[in-house]
């Protein structure tokens, strides 16, 4: 039950938020916090669109850098590439070893052959 109490909640707060884009509509920082709500929810094609906007808006190097991260994530998400968990250099999706420092990356096929 309170699963379905937080998600009307935030239903309310997505709401509300796109009706504040649709009377400011050249406010950036509405787009960036709707961009932040959609990175929250791990959905970064959405998030990226957002903070586009409001980068068009406002060309500041903090919506731009959210923009990287959002462009990061979505990469990482479809497997196009890996941080190394022992360099932090990131990695093609289809290598299995680190360019870098030679980390072997695990690779499991189902949970129950594992």
């Amino acid at each position: 039950m309170e699963e379905k109490i937080d998600r009307d909640t935030e239903d309310e707060k997505l709401r509300k938020l796109r009706q504040s884009i649709l009377k400011n509509p050249d406010n950036p920082e509405l787009y960036v916090e709707l961009g932040d709500w959609y990175f929250k929810r791990e959905d970064y094609q959405q998030s990226i669109e957002y903070y586009k906007k409001a980068y068009s808006l406002n060309e500041a190097p903090w919506i731009k850098q959210k923009i990287k991260i959002a462009e990061k994530e979505d990469k990482i998400k479809k497997g196009v590439i890996w941080i190394c968990p022992e360099c932090s250099f990131e990695n093609p999706g289809e290598e299995r070893e680190c360019r870098h420092c030679g980390y072997k990356k695990e690779i499991h096929k189902s949970i129950i052959e594992d």
